[in-house]
């Protein structure tokens, strides 16, 4: 399936939970979606505040902003945890100067979808926001859109 646009009608199985800890790969709910916009989260990174607000949920480097068909209302979806675009959901955590699309440099390693990695990235995270990094910023990424199932 190709990546969606803004204004494309798609339909998408998407898990029913979607916290690391309760993602079952089998519980599926369809979903009707108009995509209203695409956030690349490799050009558009996650800021470290972003992801601690929610740090166990499924990620990917897809988000799409979207109307499920039959609710009305603005939802997100990380197209990767979906059977149609599946993909690892690894994140990675780098620096990025200003205006970067890429981060100038990695620090750590990948982190995978599961309660033990999400824990260590959260203390990793806390920790590197105590340096100093001038006008650069630490951003959570993820550079995946390979298919795995």
């Amino acid at each position: 399936m190709e990546l969606p646009a803004a204004g494309d009608q798609i339909e998408i199985h998407y898990p029913e939970f979607t916290c690391v800890h309760l993602y079952r790969p089998r519980r599926l709910k369809r979903r009707q979606l108009v995509i209203t916009s695409v956030r690349d989260l490799l050009a558009e990174p996650l800021s470290a505040e972003e992801f601690l607000r929610r740090p166990f949920l499924l990620r990917s480097r897809w988000l799409a902003q979207a109307v499920e068909c039959h609710r009305h209302r603005p939802r997100q979806f990380y197209l990767g945890s979906s059977a149609e675009f599946r993909s690892p959901g690894s994140l990675k955590v780098g620096i990025y100067e200003p205006g970067a699309p890429r981060p100038s440099r990695v620090i750590g390693r990948q982190f995978e979808p599961t309660l033990q990695d999400r824990k260590l990235l959260i203390h990793a995270l806390r920790e590197w926001l105590t340096h100093d990094l001038g006008e650069a910023r630490l951003m959570i990424f993820s550079d995946d859109l390979r298919r795995v199932g």
